[in-house]
């Protein structure tokens, strides 16, 4: 009971700071800062890796191996693309 009401309440918080929850999507313009967006992509990867004890990845043909983000949806200010 408690999660529903603080559910309506974050929505009612984010809809008055003209926020809106939306399905991602790839991009159909390559933003400007690409390489800096893939560098700091490659950066979290890299941390992320060295907090487990990773040394050393094995990938193969037909092997998925997946770095993006696992959500479908996101939080973004109302009326950007």
């Amino acid at each position: 009971m408690k999660g529903n009401y603080l559910n309506k309440w974050l929505t009612r918080v984010l809809h008055g700071m003209d926020f809106t929850d939306r399905k991602t999507s790839i991009s159909q313009k390559i933003p400007e800062n690409w390489k800096q967006v893939a560098l700091s992509g490659v950066e979290r990867i890299r941390n992320l890796f060295k907090s487990h004890g990773i040394k050393r990845i094995f990938s193969a043909d037909e092997t998925n191996v997946k770095f993006h983000e696992i959500t479908d949806k996101l939080l973004a200010p109302k009326g950007t693309k």
